[in-house]
């Protein structure tokens, strides 16, 4: 499971997740919206690892 902020924003401008689905490593189907995790609406009982970026001028 990969949680991020936003998924279109994920595919658009995280090169982590963007390099990721383009070598085959990921695809961008498991990808969860961390607003979804905290709503419990998310998948349970797997490792999560959260990375945060701060935004760039």
């Amino acid at each position: 499971m990969v949680v991020i902020e936003d998924v279109p924003t994920a595919l658009r401008e995280s090169g982590d997740v963007v390099m990721a689905i383009a070598s085959g490593a990921l695809r961008a189907e498991p990808l969860v919206p961390l607003g979804d995790l905290i709503r419990a609406d998310g998948p349970r009982g797997h490792l999560t690892a959260f990375a945060s970026h701060p935004n760039r001028p």
